[in-house]
């Protein structure tokens, strides 16, 4: 399904934009916006929305701003109504998900819930949304991310995701605003390391793995001629620094 993206901009600028407070220095300047998560909340231009969170349907953030165009991961599709307007359709796939959760599954860390990232059997949904399957982790990490890659790799939350999806779509240079990889707890007295003040069951964290699948994405996509840049404080080391 991201086939249809690849190229589609290429040598344009791309902002994406998470949810740590630096996300207030992005100032529109940018030719295309990626929002993931929460970030599309924020009360300025967005042009995709992208999360890979597997149960990301159940946040608030999910069905905010139908206007703007959808690239979700294969679990959280099936749940999002105008990706599949034909309930029949979309019960059926529903059935087929949970179906294929007898054999292989994971439990979402915050809610308990049960998900298959391994799913794999949706049809083209509804224009202009998109959605994207999850690689192979066990495929050497420099040889995960190329503009040319099929599936999208998961390890570095919905950033790095949307990250990958800027690279395939032909980006010169990538601005992160948003993304300091500094939530380090999902207790809620940590809530200030969003830019607004997220719902209880809503603060994620972004750990140590993370963080190095982030800045290994960032080196591939470096060293394939995309500068990648990061907008005010982050605990990444790869991005080059605006303060």
């Amino acid at each position: 399904m991201i086939s249809k993206l690849r190229g589609l901009y290429n040598g344009k600028s791309i902002a994406i934009l998470g949810s740590a407070p630096t996300i207030q220095l992005y100032d529109e300047s940018e030719d295309l916006t990626i929002a993931v998560n929460g970030a599309l909340q924020l009360n300025k231009r967005i042009d995709y929305f992208v999360t890979s969170h597997p149960v990301a349907f159940r946040k608030s953030w999910f069905n905010l701003k139908p206007d703007v165009s959808r690239i979700i991961n294969s679990v959280s599709a099936i749940f999002y109504e105008p990706m599949y307007p034909d309930t029949e359709v979309r019960d059926r796939l529903t059935q087929k998900y949970i179906e294929s959760m007898k054999d292989t599954f994971q439990f979402d860390d915050e809610t308990g819930e049960k998900f298959n990232v391994l799913f794999r059997e949706l049809p083209e949904p509804a224009s202009p949304h998109r959605f994207f399957y999850f690689g192979d982790l066990n495929i050497e990490p420099m040889k995960r991310v190329s503009k040319l890659q099929k599936d999208i790799f998961a390890g570095g939350t919905s950033a790095c995701a949307a990250l990958q999806l800027a690279n395939i779509m032909g980006a010169s240079e990538i601005h992160l605003y948003g993304c300091s990889f500094s939530n380090t707890t999902r207790k809620s007295f940590n809530g200030n390391n969003y830019f607004y003040k997220a719902k209880v069951g809503e603060m994620g964290q972004t750990n140590d793995k993370q963080r190095i699948f982030m800045d290994e994405t960032i080196k591939s996509i470096a060293n394939g001629g995309t500068k990648v840049y990061a907008h005010g404080f982050t605990n990444l080391k790869e991005p080059v620094i605006i303060p």
